[in-house]
């Protein structure tokens, strides 16, 4: 095999894999903000606000359960301990979903028709519509200072949401993951 077919042989997999990477979750947009006074070196404990009951009415059981479990870990991963109520930082969870409706036309171009090219058949005649509804989705993260009531950090994932639970439930903590990777770090004090 000749050096050049080598490389290609190498190089091409490891670009799929990235593009794959890449485009599993390019759909939904995710930004983040906080409070740069904040020292977020303070706070040793969190606990999760009950959520909104628009919240259940809107979203299954296990997504919610995969919601909260998501941002738990990546609040646990920065260091912080998990308690039933009254930590350091509250964290809500809130979830607003919009189904969006819309209607396409479909055509084969050459159907039976009344016109054009070689009556009875044509182009541009005949055809359908097809009607088609999409979730439309907003996540919002809040943390807050428990005590002071103050807004230190949000975190915002905009995207469609997929009808497929399978793929819902290997998403959402990629979703979360991707929320969390801007959270500040602790101030280093000298």
């Amino acid at each position: 095999m000749t050096p050049l077919k080598q490389l290609y042989m190498r190089k091409i997999p490891a670009l799929l894999i990235i593009i794959l990477l890449l485009s599993s979750c390019s759909g939904i947009k995710v930004s983040q903000r906080y409070d740069e006074e904040a020292d977020f070196g303070v706070h040793k404990t969190f606990f999760i606000l009950p959520t909104d009951p628009m919240v259940d009415v809107k979203v299954n059981r296990y997504d919610k359960e995969l919601l909260l479990h998501s941002i738990a870990e990546e609040m646990k991963a920065r260091g912080y301990t998990q308690q039933e109520a009254n930590g350091d930082l509250s964290v809500n969870l809130f979830v607003i979903l919009d189904d969006k409706t819309g209607i396409t036309n479909y055509t084969s171009f050459y159907t039976m028709g009344g016109w054009g090219y070689y009556y009875p058949f044509g182009y541009g005649y005949g055809g359908g519509n097809y009607q088609y509804t999409v979730t439309s989705g907003t996540l919002l993260v809040d943390v807050f200072d428990h005590h002071g009531k103050n807004l230190l950090w949000q975190g915002v994932a905009i995207g469609n949401v997929d009808d497929d639970q399978l793929k819902r439930q290997k998403n959402i903590p990629k979703v979360i993951s991707r929320m969390f990777i801007k959270y500040p770090r602790p101030k280093v004090t000298q």
